[in-house]
């Protein structure tokens, strides 16, 4: 809050060692008490702390070199820069944190990196481009999640399996539409894709499918009702239609979770 309070009265070399000068400097605390056993895990800390500074430290870096940080290549550069550092500290130091800065400034760098290719072309609709980045982005993390699970990573495993499912589901129903604007493949092939998250919640275990692949139904379930058959039907009997299926899409994800997952 102090240095936030100054900033305008600090000049650019200041400015420069209180950010990337105090990322860099935990760093190399953390790196050396992570030769340590007793002091293993207070390094963390540092490297947490170094994983949170090093990127506004580059960026009040590019910031007083005359660079816009907020634009799309400096951003990439940025997240291009902690990218490479915070994997190659996964390879080097083996622990879960850098793997999970690595992920995060890997999504970070293929956003950014994205519409820094794309700039302001107008081919692209943004809307639908980052929709289909988004589906990309969630079948890594379920890939990833995969990875760690198999690797006795299970808890990893499960918060990539979250992250993935929000993604993918997400990203498939709003490329959907909505009438008169509607995809009408990304709306057939919805419930598909819902369906198959809950089948692969039985063959891994995982409630995060099961939970959201369900909610994913339900959403669509409501979403085609309103949409086609609120006018034909009646609002009353799209109601009642409605609510039936989300019951029996309830009462199977229930049987399922207590069958093959609890």
């Amino acid at each position: 809050i102090l240095i936030a309070q100054r900033w305008e009265t600090l000049n650019s070399v200041t400015r420069i060692l209180i950010t990337l000068g105090s990322a860099i400097a935990a760093y190399l605390i953390g790196a050396v008490m992570n030769g340590s056993t007793n002091v293993a895990k207070i390094g963390q800390i540092f490297f947490a702390i170094s994983g949170v500074l090093m990127p506004i430290g580059i960026g009040a870096t590019l910031n007083e070199l005359g660079f816009e940080y907020s634009a799309a290549a400096a951003q990439s550069m940025i997240s291009g820069a902690v990218l490479a550092l915070y994997a190659l500290s996964s390879v080097v130091f083996r622990r879960d944190l850098f793997l999970l800065f690595t992920i995060l400034f890997g999504t970070w760098f293929y956003y950014s990196f994205a519409t820094y290719l794309i700039g302001d072309h107008p081919i692209f609709d943004e809307f639908r481009f980052y929709s289909y980045l988004t589906f990309a982005a969630g079948a890594a993390y379920l890939a990833l999640g995969y990875f760690s699970a198999s690797r006795a990573k299970a808890g990893f495993g499960s918060r990539l399996y979250t992250l993935g499912s929000c993604a993918t589901l997400g990203a498939s129903f709003a490329l959907g539409g909505w009438k008169p604007e509607q995809n009408l493949f990304w709306e057939l092939a919805f419930p598909f894709i819902a369906l198959g998250f809950i089948f692969l919640s039985i063959q891994t275990r995982s409630r995060a499918f099961l939970t959201f692949g369900a909610l994913g139904l339900m959403a669509y379930v409501i979403k085609i009702t309103a949409e086609y058959f609120y006018e034909s039907l009646g609002w009353e009997l799209s109601l009642i239609i409605g609510g039936l299926v989300l019951i029996a899409i309830g009462y199977i994800s229930f049987r399922l979770k207590k069958r093959y997952i609890s």
